[in-house]
């Protein structure tokens, strides 16, 4: 089944300043669970592992749609 939306998360270092890449996102979902997805990071539960996310909370993130207006017939 093909989705209407696909969405595209990324981040900055400042809220003036847009994403210089994005990768795949869930909605609902988690900036912690996409980026993890994307970049390898290990499981966000175990250990000490949410030291490696920290960063992710100063972070601003920008949510992307990408919407397909293709009419099926």
């Amino acid at each position: 089944m093909k989705k209407l939306l696909n969405f595209t998360l990324g981040y900055s270092k400042s809220r003036n300043v847009a994403p210089d890449n994005f990768f795949t996102a869930n909605v609902p979902g988690n900036v912690q669970y996409d980026y993890a997805l994307a970049n390898n990071y290990p499981p966000l539960a175990y250990g000490l592992n949410c030291r490696d996310y920290k960063w992710m909370e100063d972070a601003f993130w920008t949510y992307k749609a990408d919407l397909d207006f293709t009419l099926k017939k």
